[in-house]
């Protein structure tokens, strides 16, 4: 992960060593996934009726999709989503495969959008897929295509809130993630029983690699997890985890980036947006936007960080 230097006087939240700055109360995963569950039958039904079967092949087709975004002119961009993720059909998709727009940011392609064309960008558990560079090109991408006051909405695994759960023994919290862990990679995949293990879970949810469709997290001896989380912050501890992947686990297209809300702010800032804030699931401050259906209230909600902001614009930044 190749790391961007923080600023004069200002730190990676601390770890074991130090008291981290504390977050608001947060239901856990678990929490998250009950509620889904409460909300499953209806929101499911009315989403296979729309996109299951004929109509739902129809609404894939390239010539329906360039009509339903107005020639994808929409001015709503969905970065990392595909068009059979069941997402409103008026946002363009961006992302490897299956999208309306196929790209790889991290090869250097920019988004094939003109300067100031649109008007929010969403973009949900994709960011955290790219090292440092290859993410602040991407914000940089994001403020270019907005222009001035357009907005950029980002989900991503919330590296100071999962970490402050280990360190505070929160069962509930890491229950989710160890049950998913044993049934999807030890069950599933017949891998070693160890990836069903509390510090292997938070390891795994900052660096992973991809394997027979499947994230696999990196292990590490548990002594040696609880050393470096009580010894280092969290930029260090970070890399550390990203470290422990083969280079061609790092190619594979898994979790190398671990991001909290200041390194996050930092760098959108850096990208030319302003009013970085802090927003919580279903939530927005952004104004005729509507997350029905393109944000998930599944479990992952627990353990992620909501943040928006607003573009300043090319004239701004000159």
């Amino acid at each position: 992960m190749t790391e961007v230097p923080l600023p004069s006087g200002e730190r990676s939240p601390p770890l074991g060593g130090g008291s981290a700055r504390s977050t608001r109360p947060h239901a856990s995963p678990a929490d998250y996934a009950e509620e889904r569950a409460r909300l499953r039958g209806l929101r499911t039904l009315a989403s296979d009726v729309v996109f299951a079967g004929p109509l739902g092949w129809l609404l894939r087709r390239r010539a329906v999709r360039w009509l339903l975004t107005s020639g994808y002119r929409s001015g709503l961009i969905a970065f990392g989503e595909r068009n059979d993720y069941r997402i409103p059909p008026r946002w363009v998709t961006v992302d490897l495969f299956g999208a309306d727009f196929n790209l790889d940011v991290r090869t250097g392609q920019g988004l094939p959008f003109a300067d100031g064309s649109q008007r929010v960008v969403y973009t949900s558990h994709t960011i955290e897929h790219l090292d440092d560079q290859a993410l602040a090109a991407l914000l940089a991408e994001f403020a270019r295509v907005l222009g001035a006051s357009g907005h950029v909405r980002i989900e991503t695994p919330d590296a100071e809130r999962i970490t402050q759960a280990y360190l505070g023994d929160d069962e509930r919290f890491f229950a989710y993630f160890e049950r998913e862990n044993r049934a999807s990679l030890v069950q599933g995949l017949g891998l070693s029983p160890a990836y069903a293990e509390r510090h292997n879970a938070l390891i795994g949810l900052f660096s992973c690699y991809l394997e027979r469709g499947h994230h696999v997290g990196v292990l590490a001896p548990r002594e040696e997890v609880e050393r470096r989380l009580r010894d280092g912050d969290l930029e260090s501890f970070g890399a550390w985890c990203v470290s422990l992947q083969t280079a061609e686990q790092r190619a594979s297209g898994g979790h190398v980036n671990v991001l909290y809300f200041d390194k996050l702010r930092r760098m959108l800032i850096e990208a030319g947006f302003r009013d970085v804030r802090r927003m919580e699931n279903g939530v927005t401050q952004i104004p005729r936007l509507s997350l029905r259906w393109i944000e998930r209230p599944g479990p992952r909600a627990g353990y992620s960080l909501y943040l928006e902001a607003t573009a300043q614009g090319l004239a701004s930044r000159a």
